[in-house]
């Protein structure tokens, strides 16, 4: 069962709200979209969608992300709509994070996934989120589930784990044809809640990746 996470919106003083799926802040006619800034968050089952979290502000929502494929690589282009405001209106001071889905024409197959605007800062809502203060506690609706790693380059993979904060351990398993990528993960995608209260939860299993080397 697909899990989604809601998108997460930061005001200047770090009031933390929800938002519906489409995350947007205002609703005005889009006159131009623009690049923005996207981080990974996980491969789902198949290889052939990688989801990624759009980064964007007061004045523009609309995000999406399409991908440039060849044989050795996937790159990224996150985009957001600009909205028209009358010049006298000003723009809500949020940072809005948002997933979105990229499609992909065939198995991703440990292909690097990179982009323009990427940032591996360990990455969108979820470290956002993260870094509030332990007196601020984390919505449920922020819940998170073990991100999907197989089809992931090794060091796509890894960068994964840190921008969740996951301890991993990656192991080499039987060589298949084709790129190093990762080929089983334990425990498996979205079986495994994250808890996103700093110090308070548990600590988490070790992440067990094995990858065709």
């Amino acid at each position: 069962m697909r899990r989604r996470r809601l998108g997460l919106a930061l005001a200047a003083g770090g009031a933390a709200a929800a938002l519906g799926p489409s995350g947007a802040v205002a609703q005005a006619p889009a006159s131009a979209r623009v690049a923005a800034a996207w981080t990974l968050d996980e491969v789902l089952p198949g290889q052939q969608t990688i989801v990624v979290y759009v980064q964007w502000g007061g004045c523009q929502n609309a995000p999406d992300a399409v991908a440039r494929e060849t044989a050795t690589s996937v790159t990224i282009d996150a985009t957001v709509a600009r909205i028209a405001v009358p010049p006298d209106t000003a723009c809500p001071d949020v940072a809005v994070f948002g997933p979105v889905d990229v499609p992909l024409a065939r198995p991703l197959g440990g292909r690097p996934i990179q982009g323009p605007n990427e940032t591996w800062a360990p990455g969108g809502a979820l470290s956002t989120l993260r870094s509030l203060p332990q007196t601020t506690p984390a919505p449920p609706a922020y819940a998170a589930f073990t991100p999907g790693f197989v089809g992931l380059a090794p060091l796509d993979a890894l960068r994964l784990a840190l921008a969740y904060r996951e301890p991993v351990r990656i192991v080499a398993g039987r060589r298949l044809p084709g790129r190093p990528r990762i080929v089983s993960q334990t425990p498996g995608p979205g079986t495994t809640p994250i808890t996103l209260d700093d110090g308070l939860a548990p600590p988490l299993p070790p992440l067990r990746l094995v990858m065709s080397p």
